[in-house]
């Protein structure tokens, strides 16, 4: 949805990796939401970063932040994706998705990606410190962390290990 300004975009709740699919008591509230947003009707385009998945916002600072040096030139020249600077680096997803690499290091998740850990760490903290309703665990937020700081989790190793 970031691609495209003129629709708005809702998330459901993260769910557990295992847990029951659409609930009623998560689902109302998104279509109450989704019905007074179509009685506002159109107000103009989102503002950058508004459409992204919690998912998406993580992925998308991480990509800028682990890659303003090395690519500075190429990025002041435009807003080409950082995705298509390098198309066999670490940002490149081919037959993937964002979330296999920003869940990388949550309780649960395997190791499909070697990224920074202190960088994508930080990162999921600070989203749930901003949004601590968005996930399964009540006020941890959407990646769980409850705003805690890897090196404060157990499950966070350095990158390379």
């Amino acid at each position: 949805a970031e691609g495209c300004p003129h629709l708005k975009t809702l998330y459901y709740t993260r769910r557990k990796k295992d847990g029951p699919g659409l609930l009623l008591s998560i689902m109302q509230p998104l279509l109450l939401k989704a019905g007074e947003l179509l009685k506002q009707g159109y107000t103009g385009p989102a503002p950058i970063n508004h459409n992204l998945s919690p998912v998406g916002q993580v992925w998308k600072a991480y990509t800028w932040l682990v890659n303003r040096e090395d690519r500075k030139e190429e990025l002041e020249e435009g807003l080409a994706p950082i995705r298509c600077l390098d198309p066999k680096g670490e940002m490149w997803m081919g037959n993937r998705f964002p979330e296999e690499f920003v869940y990388v290091g949550l309780p649960g998740f395997g190791p499909t990606a070697n990224p920074d850990y202190c960088v994508l760490g930080v990162l999921q903290a600070s989203f749930d410190t901003a949004h601590p309703e968005s996930g399964y665990l009540a006020q941890k937020g959407w990646f769980g962390t409850a705003g805690a700081l890897p090196w404060t989790l157990p499950y966070y190793k350095r990158k390379f290990d």
